[in-house]
């Protein structure tokens, strides 16, 4: 049988007017983590009956100018591994100089292992593939 992290992704919630970025990870469906997010702010902001309590990616929402990607769909074989490749994230774009607004890394002990064709680049697309980097030298 199938783990559920076996399905793990790593998402962000991107702010590129300001350089801010909120990084997740998750082993629902995408949709629903994302409609997770959507209540759980409608509810810190009053809007639903039921209150919610703050969560850091409200510092990009509230902005209501961001934008929504999926980092990398990553097959992992626990909470433990799937947090740990969160957190390489968050260390790469805090390398690039993103002011990201997590106010917990969840694996402090983490260390920035992504191969460097993943690291997010300003202003450019989330995350690009050596191949397209090795045909522009082409």
């Amino acid at each position: 049988m199938r783990s559920s992290y076996s399905d793990g992704k790593v998402y962000c919630y991107l702010d590129r007017i300001n350089h801010r970025v909120y990084i997740g990870s998750t082993c629902q469906r995408a949709m629903k983590r994302i409609k997770d997010h959507q209540t759980d702010f409608k509810g810190y902001m009053g809007l639903l009956n039921k209150h919610r309590n703050y969560r850091s990616s409200f510092d990009i929402m509230i902005q209501d100018k961001y934008e929504i990607h999926i980092l990398e769909n990553y097959n992992c074989e626990n909470k433990e591994q799937l947090e740990d490749r969160e957190t390489q994230w968050i260390l790469a774009f805090k390398e690039k100089g993103w002011d990201v607004v997590n106010k917990n890394m969840p694996n402090k002990d983490t260390k920035l292992i992504l191969p460097h064709y993943y690291y997010p680049i300003p202003h450019s697309e989330m995350a690009y593939l050596l191949h397209n980097e090795l045909e522009q030298s082409s």
